[in-house]
């Protein structure tokens, strides 16, 4: 198909389309290859391999590594990261490119009002999100509302036993979920730069995240949010932060839609993927 189509520039995504990608535009002449792009969103280093699959994993993207023309990476967490695992080089081209948000508001809506403050957590349900955090936190905040967006599958015993404080939600419009909430929550094991912050802040709403993968480039600590080692421990400090200060809530909140507005949207995503391309472009044809 690459060679019928002859794309000028080739973007992969995923550690499988990476790695197909690399070997398939390694057989070309120079003169005909596209140039190639390889992505990372994030990085599959925690939380998803056992010991062998991850020594499988970086073994791979280390061999592979220099068949592709340039990368692109989600934050400079992420990026060092890969560096450190030395599925990146110092040698390879990367460009670091903060994710673009379609759906930033115009204008703010009033919110909607529950007793107590209202956090947000919108994701799938699965180990590495540590939904389980979330039911602690419930728990140990009785007076305060959480909102769960997201698919999900639980027995009736499981959703019976959640705290009387959870409100499970189901799939939902982040346009429609975001306006309702105080606070953005993320508890996770591992992320790249987490869209749902991201959507979050763009409503000026701040967040309190573990600090793992780019959540740290999605939310700045103390400026547009809080973020905090991944332990139920240190999120309840958070969280406790937040309820102790409504003015931290309000100012934090403003600073993050500020930043959504200047770093995150379309425009500046894609003159950012034009240079980038351009560049490449003009290094492999001479």
């Amino acid at each position: 198909m690459i060679g019928l189509d002859r794309p000028t520039v080739l973007i992969s995504h995923t550690s499988h389309a990476g790695i197909v990608a690399k070997l398939t535009v390694a057989t070309f002449a120079k003169a005909q290859r596209p140039v190639l792009v390889h992505t990372y969103h994030g990085h599959f280093l925690n939380g998803y391999f056992n010991n062998l699959g991850l020594l499988m994993y970086k073994f791979i993207e280390r061999s592979t590594r220099n068949l592709a023309d340039g990368y692109i990476v989600s934050g400079q967490r992420v990026y060092e990261d890969l560096l450190n695992a030395r599925i990146l080089s110092n040698k390879n081209s990367v460009r670091l490119i903060n994710p673009p948000l379609s759906n930033i508001p115009k204008d703010l809506m009033p919110k909607v009002k529950f007793p107590g403050l209202t956090i947000g957590w919108l994701a799938r349900i699965a180990p590495i999100k540590r939904f389980d955090r979330v039911i602690e936190l419930a728990r140990k905040f009785p007076s305060h509302t959480f909102l769960v967006g997201g698919d999900f599958e639980m027995s009736e015993r499981e959703f019976a036993e959640l705290p009387s404080n959870i409100s499970m939600r189901g799939w939902v419009d982040s346009r429609e979920f975001w306006p309702q909430c105080d606070l953005a929550l993320c508890t996770s094991d591992n992320e790249a730069q987490p869209i749902s912050l991201l959507e979050a802040a763009s409503y000026g709403i701040p967040a309190l995240t573990t600090n793992v993968g780019g959540c740290a480039d999605a939310v700045l600590h103390m400026e547009t949010g809080i973020v905090v080692d991944p332990s139920i421990d240190q999120l309840t400090i958070g969280l406790q932060t937040y309820i102790e200060n409504a003015e931290l809530i309000t100012k934090l909140g403003q600073n993050a839609r500020i930043r959504a507005l200047l770093e995150y949207t379309n425009d500046s995503s894609a003159l950012n993927h034009e240079e980038y391309f351009a560049s490449l472009l003009k290094s492999l044809r001479q």
